[in-house]
Order: C-alpha cells, then sequence, then structure tokens
C-alpha cells in the first residue's frame, strides 16, 4: 500500500520505527476495532487509537457525560456535561484524525443485539466499568472467536489481558468463572485514583496495536497488573482452564447466560407484594434505607432460606452493580422472578 503525502507526514514516527514501518501502519489502516465504553478508560484508548490511524474504529456507549466523569475521563471536558459520549466523541476523535472512519453505537450492549455488533470488526477492546458487560462481551466474543482486550481498575490498581478466543487461549472466565458474588464496588462506589485510568488505558491502546500489527510480543496467556500504591507492574501467566464453563470442551454455557443481563426495575414500578432485599453493607442502610430486608451481599448466599421463591424479588444498592450480582446469585438458586432496581438508590 502506498501512502498519499498527509499520511506520510501525519505517520512519520511510526514509519520510521523499523520493527513499525510502512506494513505496521498499513496493518493499522485496515483494521476495524470495536471499543466498549468510552469512560476513564475508553477516552485514551479513544484518543491513541484514532491517532495511531485505526482505519475503523467503533465507539459503544449509551450514557452521557456527568460532572463526576471529568475527573478521569479525559476526552471530555465541561461544556460536554449531559451530552451523548458517543456523538460527543465521535465529533472529537473526528478533528483529531479525519481519515479514519467512526462508527458510533448508542444502544445498550445486550444479549439480543452484541453479537451483531462486534461480528465486523477484529479486535473487541472493553473499556467498561461493570462486570455485566465485561462478561457478556467476553461471552459474545468466545462464540464468535473474536480477540478480546480487557482492562478493569480498583481504586489504585489495575489490570489488562489479551483472549484471543482459540482452542489453546483461555478467555476471561477461565479467569474469574462468574461476576463477584461479593461486594466489589466500581469506581463510582469505591473510588479511583484519576491517573489509573489513564496509564491501564494507553496500555491497553499499545497492547492493541501491538496486536493489530503483529510487532512485538503480545499479552496473550498474560495478566498484566498496575499497583500505583506500590509503583509495581507484575505480569502473570494465565492457563485455560479445562472445567471453564464457556470455553472449555464441556461448557455449560451455550449460549449468552441470562444472569449475565439482569432485569432491571424502576422504583415506582415496584409493586407492594414484592420483596425488597437491601444488599448494601449495614452502615450504608443505616444511614439510609426505603425499606425492604436487609441482607448484605455477602450473607446472601447463606441465608437464602429467608426468601420466598415463589415472591418477586427486587435487589437494591446504591447505584446497581451489587445488586446485579444478587440477582445473579438468585437466580443460580432456583429464584425466577428478580428484578434488580435500576441505577440503584442514587438514580431515584
Amino acid at each position: 500500500m502506498t501512502f498519499n503525502e498527509h499520511e506520510k507526514k501525519r505517520y512519520k514516527r511510526h514509519l520510521l520505527l523499523l520493527e513499525f514501518g510502512a506494513k505496521g501502519q498499513e496493518c493499522l489502516k485496515n483494521s476495524k476495532v470495536l471499543l466498549v465504553g468510552l469512560g476513564g478508560l475508553g477516552s485514551p484508548i479513544a484518543l491513541y487509537l484514532a491517532a495511531a490511524g485505526v482505519g475503523t474504529l467503533g465507539l459503544a456507549d449509551f450514557d452521557k457525560v456527568d460532572l463526576s466523569n471529568l475527573q478521569r475521563q479525559v476526552l471530555f471536558n465541561e461544556d460536554d456535561i449531559g451530552k451523548s459520549k458517543a456523538t460527543t466523541a465521535e465529533k472529537k476523535l473526528s478533528k483529531i484524525n479525519s481519515t479514519i472512519e467512526l462508527k458510533i453505537i448508542l444502544e445498550r450492549l445486550d444479549a439480543s443485539n452484541i453479537q451483531n455488533i462486534i461480528k465486523d470488526f477484529d479486535l473487541v477492546i472493553d473499556g467498561s466499568d461493570n462486570f455485566a458487560t465485561r462478561f457478556l462481551v467476553n461471552d459474545a466474543c468466545v462464540f464468535l472467536k473474536r480477540p478480546f482486550l480487557h482492562g478493569s481498575v480498583h481504586k489504585f490498581s489495575g489490570q489488562i489481558g489479551l483472549f484471543l478466543a482459540d482452542e489453546k487461549a483461555p478467555c476471561l472466565r477461565c479467569l474469574y468463572p462468574a461476576p463477584p458474588t461479593e461486594g466489589v464496588g466500581n469506581c463510582s462506589e469505591v473510588g479511583v485514583l484519576g491517573t489509573m485510568t489513564g496509564m491501564i488505558g494507553t496500555l491497553m491502546a499499545s497492547e492493541a496495536i501491538k496486536f493489530l500489527t503483529s510487532v512485538g510480543k503480545n499479552i496473550s496467556g498474560n495478566l498484566l497488573v498496575y499497583n500505583a500504591l506500590e509503583t509495581s507492574l507484575d505480569k502473570y501467566s494465565l492457563a485455560r482452564d479445562e472445567s471453564c464453563p464457556i470455553c472449555s470442551e464441556h461448557a455449560s454455557i451455550k449460549n449468552l447466560r441470562s444472569e449475565t443481563l439482569v432485569p432491571s426495575i424502576t422504583r415506582e414500578k415496584i409493586e407492594k407484594d414484592f420483596v425488597i432485599i437491601d444488599v448494601r453493607d449495614k452502615y450504608e442502610f443505616e444511614a439510609f434505607n426505603i425499606g425492604g430486608v436487609h441482607i448484605p451481599l455477602y450473607e446472601l448466599e447463606s441465608r437464602l432460606s429467608e426468601l420466598d421463591k415463589e415472591k418477586t424479588i427486587v435487589a437494591l444498592c446504591q447505584l446497581g452493580q451489587r445488586s446485579m450480582s444478587a440477582c445473579a446469585i438468585l437466580k443460580q438458586n432456583n429464584f425466577n422472578s428478580v428484578y434488580h432496581l435500576e441505577g440503584g438508590l442514587d438514580a431515584q
């Protein structure tokens, strides 16, 4: 492939790299990457992939910019508050690189649409901030045999991994067979150092470029973990789990799991005979609650006998993450009519 004068000047620093050169830039130009989530991780990933010249960049996010996002989501500013993240990102990235194609996906990803969305992309990058989306993306990538670049942050640490979805490589469920059943809050609940998302997001962008261009050694089969408090960067080997519920020979998951997508309900639609369980910690419940049964998430499995399987149960927490995990536990234990309070108490 020949590059025009504009491209030669724009990508000169890439073209000068002996290990990268014109061949690497051509690979980027022909690549199609889907980025799920345009938050703390998605912001630096989107900026660097657009600047690097990824030919087609899909931007999937149904959320809007909030003031609390600006501490770490460097793609946005105060003028963007209340605007769609995806459409705002499209406008900004097109000014950074007008030669690439940007595709925005405004709908929430779920079991009914995700496979159709990701099937045309060469690499799927997860920049989401919740377990439901993370496992949904992994499962869809396994079914469609799409490489999946995972990243997450928690307080002062973060991790990344590349899952190739082939017969020998592990998937995310080899590492975590199911979403956590204990209260692991997202950054909205427990906080995160703003620079952590920049560091992990930039590492993810670098690994994406390496994978797409076959430059260097990618991190497939490894988990890279950074701890800002200790200033440590460690790499752990990952092996395929022969009992993995989705990628092993005897996988139990044949379709996208229903518990990955927990049905939600708004407060005004909760009927009088529904059973509300508040799965927050004791201090949160005592500070404010809307009634119901208080069962902290970490106690739920040992207290299932207190709940009636014939009743409709609504689980709630502060922001909706722990309540989704609670619903997954309930469904696994044959509670069929369960919902989580959409957006948690903060959204009500």
